[in-house]
């Protein structure tokens, strides 16, 4: 048995599913286990400015789903040539797409599945996606549901107070969600408030708005997000909520 430990990320387990490709490992011979924030600790070095007590560097994906990956993509056509020693592989575009999402999810069994079925699609069946009534398709398919629906609920339900900062306002929302999802939600809420200066913390990963672009940091505890602007000296939040009503209604408070 392989005892495999991969940072809770697409690229790591993308890496390590494509080296066990390589050398011909089976699913059965497996087992996925994530690394922790203490065991990522162990290999991040100290940061300058990095107080005692603040997130430690982030172990989730941080990144947009359309951020370039890690490794190398694996090709999606067939390859012109392919080697003993370094086997190239045909994946569907649509179960990357599938697994991009299926990785933010926070079971921990998702890296076992992912790498099952993508074995099942190289070795057996390149078309298993469409057979929905498998056991493992149907798993795979609730996952990546779940996490598309958690996405949609925050998008919902997060809402944005105001705090004043020395360069002035910021709006700072607060959620926990049940899975990685705020790069998902992100350029929802660079599309809806492109004129405010804004943060999103999230236990998981963080997202910053300054107008310009989204900066993801590791995830934060809720007393970062400091006390809203009514509850400060000469705070007037009903005022500011009345003048965000009209252009974004229910999301700023």
């Amino acid at each position: 048995m392989i005892d495999l430990l991969i940072s809770p990320t697409f690229s790591s387990w993308q890496s390590s599913a494509r080296e066990l490709l390589r050398n011909n490992t089976p699913p059965s011979e497996i087992i996925w286990r994530e690394r922790t924030a203490a065991q990522a600790s162990l290999f991040t070095p100290v940061q300058p400015g990095l107080e005692v007590g603040s997130p430690s560097p982030p172990t989730a994906d941080c990144h947009s789903e359309a951020h370039r990956d890690e490794e190398p993509p694996w090709p999606t056509r067939a390859p012109i040539a392919q080697s003993h020693d370094h086997p190239t592989f045909r994946v569907p575009k649509h179960f990357l797409d599938i697994a991009r999402r299926v990785a933010r999810h926070r079971d921990t069994r998702k890296w076992a599945l992912l790498y099952s079925v993508l074995w099942r699609i190289i070795h057996q069946n390149r078309n298993l996606l469409a057979i929905r009534v498998d056991d493992e398709v149907s798993r795979l398919l609730r996952l990546h549901w779940e996490v598309g629906a958690d996405a949609h609920r925050m998008k919902a339900l997060l809402r944005f107070r105001r705090a004043r900062e020395d360069i002035g306002d910021i709006y700072i929302g607060w959620y926990v969600p049940d899975h990685n999802v705020v790069p998902l939600v992100a350029p929802h809420f660079v599309d809806k408030f492109a004129a405010m200066r804004w943060a999103i913390l999230t236990p998981d990963c963080c997202a910053h708005w300054d107008g310009a672009s989204v900066q993801f940091s590791p995830g934060a505890d809720r007393s970062r997000a400091g006390r809203p602007a009514d509850e400060q000296p000469g705070g007037d939040a009903e005022h500011e909520h009345r003048e965000q009503e009209s252009a974004c209604p229910g999301r700023v408070e």
